[in-house]
């Protein structure tokens, strides 16, 4: 199934319409709100890598206002997660999409801790089994 994966958490109206079209084509639209600012957490992270590989058989987009930081920050996490990536080569793929590491130390932050939590974090640990 062709999962969207929707981290905006502005645009209530946008995101329900959307919603209301992706169901009707037989697309599963999850919604995880984040801010634009927000310190990523790693229950919305269980909740997006879920939703995305719940649809890995087929396709799963992640949608958003711009596609640079939210995004960056889960693709890069999901690599490094579920791809086994190395933390610099989804780093620098992040970079290389746009991501704004000026703008949102907190965000790289998340991602730069992520490879220890995997094996430390009791809520990453329980949703995966690590």
């Amino acid at each position: 199934m062709t999962t969207i994966v929707d981290l905006r958490s502005e645009s209530a109206h946008t995101r329900e319409r959307e919603r209301a079209e992706a169901e009707s084509l037989g697309i599963q639209f999850v919604s995880v709100p984040l801010g634009g600012f927000s310190t990523p957490s790693s229950s919305p992270a269980c909740r997006i890598f879920h939703a995305a590989r719940r649809g890995s058989s087929a396709k799963s987009f992640c949608s958003l206002e711009f596609g640079e930081d939210r995004t960056g920050v889960f693709i890069a996490s999901y690599r490094i997660a579920f791809e086994h990536w190395t933390l610099d080569r989804a780093l620098e793929e992040m970079y290389d999409f746009g991501f704004h590491r000026f703008c949102h130390p907190s965000m790289e932050k998340f991602v730069r801790s992520l490879p220890e939590r995997l094996q430390s974090d009791a809520t990453l640990k329980a949703a995966f089994g690590n």
